[in-house]
């Protein structure tokens, strides 16, 4: 099932999978191309549009 979904999403954008392989993400150009995406993801599969970060919020915590 994940080549599936993956192969899916790879038609609207270049599809990657996480790092821990539960994933399956793809960048947006637009707010708007994800929405439209999204909206067409198939009801079997959970989908869910986020903004990427390059640097975690987390690593303030760190110690410097």
């Amino acid at each position: 099932e994940v080549a599936e979904a993956l192969d899916w999403l790879a038609q609207h954008a270049p599809a990657r999978l996480t790092g821990t392989g539960s994933c399956i993400f793809a960048p947006a150009a637009s707010s708007s191309e994800a929405q439209h995406i999204a909206a067409r993801v198939p009801d079997r599969w959970r989908s869910f549009i986020a903004r990427g970060l390059n640097v975690s919020p987390l690593r303030a915590l760190l110690p410097t």
